[in-house]
């Protein structure tokens, strides 16, 4: 029995030993992204896929020296099935995918709305795109934005060039993670919208966490038409506003529409305000020299009406040679006629000039 007891002690010291050591080489491998893919059997690639409880997640092999050629896997090379799963894959960690409470899916709409909006030709911006961020990590942010079309040098979608995470209630472990692993992959920028807190950071890879941004400043970026208003992130209101400052810069074929209807219209309301008062200034003050009325052809024009009311008062019918004189008459020549017309005997004395 003493023997038998002895051994079993021993057998059990062993294996927390190599527990141990097993613990310690899983999480240096995984400070220095090197975390092997779930699923890893070190053979060439192989496309299929297993069940994991609710999740579904893709077995993705490699050849042992696969790495050693390419320092990053091809973005669309996925661990976890699109569409399907309910997993991400951060340094080699499973992390559920949960729903969203109205402040992150209300920020993630306002947000995309904004970015889409402001991107120059060229850009797209996309909500949830799974990409393979590094062989350890395969996972999706909530709004990024890359250039349109293939890359030449993969053939595969372009990398996003910036990256946005909004933060309620999520482990603030993962956002970082998440932020060193793009930034790691070449992704130029990286913020986080803390909405709790009202604040966002923009992260730094000097010093490896997020720096606030003053609400008070804007993004400025080259795949933005115009800068943005941070504090506009996280107002619906302010994000319309901008919204439609950018679609009047990229000159949106329905704004443009709109503000020449408006324009118009405006022209049209113009004149006939402009004639109105122009006839109804004269009449009182007749043709003397009036106040600056509404745009200058209501105002000409009806110095041309009230003349003609005036000449027929004074002389009667006015004959067509005058009439088509008076209604081509600049507004110089109508102030001298209407001065001559106090003075004259007859209607043709009117137009000696």
């Amino acid at each position: 029995m003493g023997r038998r007891e002895n051994r079993y002690e021993v057998c059990r010291e062993f294996l927390l030993a190599w527990a141990g050591v097993l613990v310690v080489v899983w999480r240096t491998m995984e400070s220095r992204h090197e975390i092997p893919a779930v699923g890893d059997s070190h053979e060439p690639v192989v496309l299929s896929s297993h069940s994991s409880g609710s999740s579904r997640v893709q077995t993705l092999g490699r050849s042992p020296d696969r790495r050693l050629k390419e320092k990053f896997p091809p973005i669309d090379e996925h661990l976890v099935v699109p569409e399907e799963t309910t997993e991400e894959i951060i340094k080699g960690r499973r992390v559920k995918i949960m729903p969203s409470e109205e402040e992150h899916a209300e920020t993630t709409v306002t947000l995309s709305f904004l970015i889409s909006a402001h991107l120059r030709r060229g850009y797209i911006a996309a909500a949830d795109l799974l990409t393979r961020v590094t062989w350890g990590s395969n996972f999706a942010t909530d709004v990024c934005v890359r250039k349109v079309g293939r890359d030449p040098e993969t053939g595969r979608r372009y990398l996003e060039e910036l990256a946005f995470e909004i933060v309620n209630k999520q482990r603030i472990g993962n956002i970082t993670d998440k932020a060193d692993e793009l930034t790691y992959r070449g992704v130029r920028r990286v913020f986080a919208i803390f909405v709790r807190k009202n604040q966002i950071g923009e992260w730094s890879k000097e010093l490896s966490k997020f720096v606030m941004v003053d609400l008070e400043s804007t993004l400025v970026d080259p795949v933005l038409v115009k800068p943005i208003a941070f504090k506009s992130i996280l107002d619906v209101a302010a994000a319309t506003e901008e919204v439609v400052q950018a679609l009047v810069v990229k000159k949106n074929p329905a704004i443009l529409a709109i503000r020449k209807k408006g324009e118009r219209k405006g022209r049209k309301l113009g004149m006939a305000e402009g004639r109105k008062l122009g006839v109804d200034e004269g009449k009182k003050i007749g043709i003397d020299e009036g106040r600056q009325i509404g745009i200058d052809e209501g105002k000409l024009n009806g110095r041309r009406e009230t003349l003609l009311e005036q000449l027929e008062e004074r002389f009667g019918k006015v004959p067509a040679t005058w009439r088509k004189r008076v209604l081509a008459a600049d507004l110089d020549e109508l102030r001298v006629l209407s001065k001559n017309m106090f003075s004259s005997s007859t209607i043709a004395d009117v137009f000696k000039i």
